[in-house]
């Protein structure tokens, strides 16, 4: 599935020139956390709800030792441009330039991976410079849960047929090694009639845990029994 399958289409959108009152007004009318700012076509920024939380922000008194820090310390051009989207009375001044954008052949996957490095909410779609979409953390949590349901719906058409535990010993271990951070040496997995039972030794309890959430995954798997034994420093033996 890629962009162009779960973008919104029917866009909100202000110019440059729109004041901030009206941008806020659309943010609040619409329930949405953030609009595309467009000269013409052509995206050239964003306004979000943390660029307006400055506005209110700038009320607070300002004094004491940590507004005496601040002024001594923090980047002087951080604290204008700050000033700037805090004070501005256009959608221009208070904007964030310089967007992410994808297009609308990206996975989504790589949308994901996108949204949670950059810690982002929302990535505007461009077609040869053309604003076309937006995919929201909304729009890839509904693509999640229509591959879930394929998922589901593929495993409930197999015909019958039976997952043995061979397979399934085989498909958690082949999950495994392409994880970084599992330690596939030292695990030793078995099966029984659909029931699996983890052995031997993760460096972590999350590691543990990533372990029996991969063999829960696996096709046939009715149980898990995780027996894996946390020893820390693991990683460094190998």
């Amino acid at each position: 599935m890629r962009a162009r399958n779960i973008m919104t289409t029917a866009l909100h959108t202000v110019e440059p020139t729109t004041p901030i009152r009206d941008v806020i007004q659309l943010l609040i009318e619409h329930r949405i956390s953030g609009v595309p700012v467009v000269d013409g076509e052509r995206l050239v920024g964003i306004v979000s709800e943390g660029d307006l939380i400055l506005r209110e922000r700038a009320q607070r008194q300002r004094g004491g030792m940590a507004y005496l820090a601040q002024q001594l310390f923090e980047d002087h051009e951080k604290l204008a441009q700050e000033y700037k989207k805090a004070h501005g009375l256009l959608a221009a001044d208070v904007m964030t330039p310089g967007v992410i954008t994808i297009t609308p052949g990206t996975p989504v996957e790589e949308i994901a991976h996108l949204m949670a490095e950059r810690k982002l909410r929302r990535l505007p779609v461009v077609d040869e410079g053309r604003l076309v979409g937006i995919v929201s953390r909304r729009d890839v949590l509904r693509a999640t849960a229509e591959r879930l349901g394929d998922a589901a719906g593929a495993r409930d058409g197999r015909d019958g047929r039976e997952t043995s535990d061979a397979d399934i010993v085989r498909r958690l271990l082949q999950s495994l090694r392409k994880e970084p951070w599992a330690e596939v040496g030292h695990i030793r997995p078995t099966a029984d009639e659909g029931i699996v039972t983890l052995r031997g030794e993760a460096e972590s309890a999350a590691e543990s845990a990533a372990i029996e959430t991969a063999a829960r995954a696996i096709d046939g798997v009715r149980a898990v029994h995780n027996e894996i034994v946390i020893r820390p420093g693991l990683a460094d033996e190998s």
